[in-house]
């Protein structure tokens, strides 16, 4: 991702309108549509979750033995025993190497079921610990809950219930408290559950003990990358304008590819911390990072105090499953800000692979606030639109109005800052292409009509109609690729007309949305 950390949001396929029956289609149509609540990107995830929600209830409640047994410690078993297989799928989805990817579901798209799943073993947890206590104090024998395995088990619950509350409350304000203290709680549950039930013909140590080592193991192995990649590698930091930063590693990963996304560590500005950003480009490979808070910001800084600082780095990854546009005779990529870099990076990649007699195979719509974003992807705007095989539409939301105190910015784009100026040197004579000083050949291709060769737009797009007029061009028998990242109003509007273009005469198409988060 670029500039943001990201949640993946949707990946729809639709399968050739011939081979598809009516009800089909009618399924898919609304399983990709925006979910009525906040809680799932879609209603096809609000499905999968009401129904895992619903198995947990049913499985919790039904066949219990009440005629021999009190039904408060009944349930309390049963809760107990869900908890633990909830705590085992819970891992896997959390796992970043994990084994579903040889189905080509990369961790990212697997998170928010890691979410529901931790929240709903949080849920039996409670009721597990709520009707044990019950049913002690009730019976008589409060003093059972003082017992030490008691004791552990409660500990155990406390600490899954402040990681499930870092995760509601406190991801969204602070990316970097909540992961340590996710980290914390978890590593402390999952030693306080295991002490809870020791007694090995349980069997639940040996699960306990599986999940340990198996998160370990990827633990062990994302470590193991961070070192190898750190062997002479570096990043170079340069300060771009709108508070971005441009920053270029010497040695690539290992299966490092355009559009897929790494773990970066830059031990000078966080020791102990990783944060994953989209691989803007490759040869040397980029990143494109703005600025939010925390990491981010201190990068900046890093980058306007020492413009062409060299540091010591390294990667995890690369990580991230998409689709292959060359397999497609139409593919449209929309970016919004710095979700660019996935929309760029994915079309240069897939020039490697379009046979190039194949004229707008591609067309690439990027949608930024100010002007003064453009030259962040100077160099990749440039590659493309001189390709045949790319149309790019570039829009500026805000007018180039120099009157305007909001848009007296979006000029220092277009011309360089005279000796003197009040402006930020640092920032607005960088050259977006090079990393180093702009030289008058080189800034006076940009106007306040063209980037490059690029017609500039401005006003708010209408992103609905780019799509549907692109779509409806294609025959049927055809198949196109829509792909957008950037923020969530803008996907719900690419998912929404996608959608609404899918009928009977309509061309086959699928569907992938990378959506701005943490």
């Amino acid at each position: 991702m670029a500039g943001s950390h990201y949640t993946p949001e949707l990946l729809a396929k639709f399968a050739k309108r011939t081979r598809d029956n009516h009800n089909t289609m009618k399924i898919r149509n609304v399983a990709v549509r925006k979910a009525p609540v906040s809680f799932a990107p879609s209603i096809g995830h609000t499905a999968v979750i009401f129904f895992y929600f619903a198995a947990n209830i049913i499985l919790t409640l039904t066949n219990l033995d009440n005629k021999n047994f009190p039904m408060l410690p009944n349930i309390a078993s049963r809760a107990g025993w869900m908890a633990i297989g909830n705590f085992v799928l819970v891992v896997l989805l959390s796992l970043k190497n994990t084994p579903l990817a040889f189905f080509s579901w990369s961790y990212e798209r697997l998170n928010i079921l890691h979410r529901y799943a931790g929240w709903v073993t949080v849920i039996q947890v409670l009721v597990h610990l709520s009707t044990y206590c019950a049913y002690f104090v009730a019976d008589g024998r409060p003093t059972r809950l003082l017992e030490r395995e008691e004791i552990y088990g409660m500990v155990a619950g406390c600490s899954f219930f402040f990681l499930a509350f870092s995760g509601i409350v406190i991801r969204p304000w602070w990316y970097e408290l909540f992961y340590v203290t996710h980290i914390f709680f978890w590593i402390v549950g999952i030693i306080m559950l295991g002490l809870h039930q020791p007694e090995l013909s349980k069997n639940i140590l040996q699960v306990v003990a599986a999940c340990g080592g198996v998160w370990v193991l990827d633990r062990l192995l994302r470590i193991g990358r961070l070192l190898i990649s750190s062997v002479s590698n570096e990043v170079t930091l340069y300060p771009l304008s709108d508070g971005a930063t441009r920053v270029c590693l010497k040695k690539p990963p290992m299966g490092a590819a355009a559009g897929k996304h790494c773990f970066l560590w830059i031990p000078k500005i966080r020791k102990f911390e990783t944060h994953p950003f989209t691989i803007a480009s490759l040869h040397p490979m980029e990143f494109v990072i703005a600025a939010q808070d925390g990491f981010t910001a201190d990068l900046h800084r890093w980058a306007v105090t020492h413009p062409g600082i060299t540091l010591k780095a390294s990667v995890d990854g690369a990580y991230g499953s998409t689709p292959n546009i060359a397999n497609f005779d139409k593919t449209i990529m929309v970016g919004g800000g710095c979700g660019a870099s996935f929309v760029f990076g994915m079309a240069l990649d897939a020039l490697k692979r379009i046979p190039e007699d194949r004229n707008e195979a591609i067309l690439l719509i990027w949608i930024v606030r100010n002007a003064t974003q453009l030259p962040w992807y100077a160099r990749d705007v440039k590659r493309l639109q001189s390709d045949g095989r790319v149309s790019v539409k570039l829009f500026v939301t805000r007018s180039p109005n120099l009157g305007d105190s909001d848009t007296d910015s979006d000029e220092n784009m277009f011309t360089r800052s005279a000796p003197g100026s009040s402006s930020n040197k640092e920032v607005a004579d960088v050259d977006p292409e090079k990393g180093g000083i702009l030289s008058e050949s080189e800034d006076a291709g940009y106007t306040a009509t063209h980037f490059g060769n690029a017609p500039i737009a401005y006003g708010r797009p209408d992103v609905g109609s780019l799509i549907g007029d692109a779509i409806h061009e294609m025959s049927s028998e055809k198949h196109v690729l829509v792909l957008g990242c950037g923020p969530s109003g803008l996907m719900e509007t690419v998912r929404s007309k996608t959608v609404s273009c899918l009928h009977g005469e309509a061309p086959s198409v699928e569907l992938h949305c990378e959506e701005f988060g943490w």
